[in-house]
């Protein structure tokens, strides 16, 4: 993960967010709710859960969770719409962190960790996506007709 720059990635988009979240807080920290300052805490709250990949150690997970919970009750508390969240999975996770302070786990656990979707085929130079393939279906047909 270190070597692929995806770790980076990572770190590089909390920070953006917390920047932006910064932002926002002076626009809009003064109201009781806001749509914009709960979805970027809900969004750092998710990218938290998401860099626990690249963890290993408990006081890592323990500090990770620590975080997660606080953006993801940021978000409950924010929300303009109660229903939304009082039995959302926000609400849920922080209530049992709450009940498990100490929990040094990842949140999800690496058994239950979907890899992402391969990328898309590469596009030669000059083609178009999806040349490559009707090239290819072409010639098969050529070759079957020539036999």
């Amino acid at each position: 993960a270190v070597e692929s720059g995806k770790v980076e990635m990572v770190h590089t988009a909390e920070t953006d967010l917390r920047d932006i979240l910064r932002l926002e807080e002076v626009a809009h920290g003064h109201e009781t709710n806001s749509y914009i300052l709960a979805d970027l805490h809900n969004a750092l709250g998710m990218l938290t859960v998401r860099s626990q990949e690249y963890m290993d150690t408990p006081d890592e997970y323990l500090e990770s969770n620590r975080r997660i919970k606080y953006h993801f009750a940021k978000f409950v508390q924010l929300h303009p719409d109660p229903a939304r969240t009082v039995n959302g999975q926000e609400h849920n996770l922080v209530k049992f962190l709450d009940q498990s302070p100490n929990y040094n786990q990842p949140i999800v656990p690496k058994s239950q960790r979907t890899s992402p979707p391969p990328p898309p085929p590469a596009v030669k130079a000059g083609e178009e996506a999806g040349e490559g393939e009707k090239k290819k279906k072409k010639e098969k047909k050529k070759k079957e007709k020539e036999e």
